[in-house]
């Protein structure tokens, strides 16, 4: 060992610094805020019918949501809709992570498959959209397809991002132990990817759910999407409002559930850090 490797290695590791923790009453406070001026600012263009009444008070949305609420015609289409996305996010996780973790475990397939993987992100999958339509048909199944190519993508590039990041040694000391592969993937690979299985499934679950609802605004006979675009023919301005504020709240819902599991995940790994455990 050289003077220079015997006087680094003789340096007491720093305990980890402690984070101040951010006001999140604050950060709550600046969200309510914005969300309350736009509403103010919708009300007043509504109001003021600055664009010909193609925009609607916020009054008359609301009022819109609630009679597609109570009188029950919404409910059938969530249900198609909700179909579909879960359908088509379930099969996006399912074969992204079976990818993903077969892709990153071998690498000169990691090398060959993660550039072209890379290029389909950037791919429009709507072009897709007419041969689903040729192998599956109008009804929900080709919007289930959207649904799965448009999550698959983003959740497989992450187990790859996820699976080039774990820490070699442990992968060498596994297989010096006599580890098979099965092994390996329950003892090291997955442990060491719930964080970004997840991330990649909180991003593929918004695009799953812009991918089905484009499909329903093409071609369908049934889903929000195809509400919104019958709304829309029928020049219901107020009420395709509403089905548009429930679709965001929906997905706001959604990714608020997401962020909390990823908040959770991420101060279990920093206690982990903290605590001197070692993260795979």
């Amino acid at each position: 060992m050289s003077s220079l490797e015997a006087q680094v290695s003789s340096i007491p590791a720093s305990a980890p610094r402690q984070v101040r923790p951010i006001g999140r009453s604050r950060d709550w406070l600046v969200q309510v805020v914005m969300l309350l001026t736009v509403i103010v600012l919708w009300e007043a263009v509504g109001r003021g019918n600055f664009l010909y009444g193609l925009i609607p008070t916020f009054t008359d949305s609301i009022l819109g949501m609630w009679t597609i609420l109570t009188t029950g015609i919404v409910g059938k289409h969530v249900l198609i809709s909700t179909y579909e996305i879960g359908f088509g996010l379930l099969v996006a996780v399912v074969g992204g992570v079976i990818v993903g973790l077969g892709l990153g475990s071998v690498g000169y397939l990691r090398l060959v498959f993660e550039p072209l993987i890379t290029y389909a992100a950037a791919f429009p999958k709507i072009v897709l959209f007419p041969v689903f339509l040729l192998f599956f048909g109008v009804g929900p199944e080709s919007k289930m397809a959207m649904g799965a190519v448009s999550g698959f993508v983003p959740i497989v590039l992450n187990v790859l991002v996820g699976m080039r990041s774990l820490d070699d040694k442990y992968i060498k000391m596994a297989r010096s132990l006599g580890t098979n592969r099965l092994q390996m993937f329950q003892k090291i690979y997955l442990p060491g990817m719930v964080y970004p299985i997840f991330a990649g499934v909180r991003l593929g679950t918004a695009l799953a759910i812009v991918g089905a609802l484009l499909g329903e605004l093409k071609v369908s006979n049934g889903g929000m999407g195809w509400l919104a675009d019958y709304y829309f023919d029928q020049f219901v301005i107020p009420k395709m409002y509403a089905v548009l504020a429930l679709i965001f709240v929906v997905a706001a819902v959604i990714n608020l559930v997401l962020s909390l599991v990823l908040s959770r995940l991420t101060r279990f790994k920093a206690s982990e850090v903290a605590e001197g455990r070692p993260l795979m």
